[in-house]
């Protein structure tokens, strides 16, 4: 059981879901299991260098209003896979600065479920999180 689990978590969203979705969320955990990539890996670009907004090129950052207007990021995520969230309420911005065709998405249920928006490579917006429960990297 705990193995269907875990693969159901790393499964991507479709193309389809990724297309059709409105607003993003914060990491309770270091990240997916060890061995996860992430899009500066895939695409081999070493080690990230800091862009738009001080996130760094691979990452999606997730600012409160003050830390996206001095560049401050109130938490960076950079593995493939599922982020649960707790505690996480108001109004946040996102920015997803991974390359190639990597993208993030955030859901309303716990472990990547209710897809509430999703947020193509650079793609960015200004989101309450209140309802948001988890969020996805995954390569589209």
């Amino acid at each position: 059981m705990t193995i269907f689990a875990l693969a159901t978590a790393l499964l991507p969203v479709s193309v389809a879901q990724a297309a059709s979705a409105p607003s993003l969320p914060h990491l309770t955990s270091a990240g997916p299991a060890a061995g996860s990539s992430s899009s500066y890996e895939l695409y081999g670009n070493g080690a990230p260098t800091r862009a738009a907004h001080g996130c760094p090129v691979g990452d999606v950052c997730m600012y409160t209003t003050a830390g996206w207007r001095s560049g401050t990021p109130e938490h960076e995520y950079y593995y493939y896979g599922c982020y649960n969230f707790s505690n996480e309420i108001g109004t946040r911005w996102i920015f997803n600065n991974q390359v190639g065709n990597a993208w993030a998405a955030i859901f309303s249920q716990y472990n990547c479920f209710g897809l509430i928006q999703s947020f193509g490579p650079q793609g960015w917006g200004q989101v309450n999180i209140t309802p948001v429960n988890s969020m996805r990297l995954y390569q589209g």
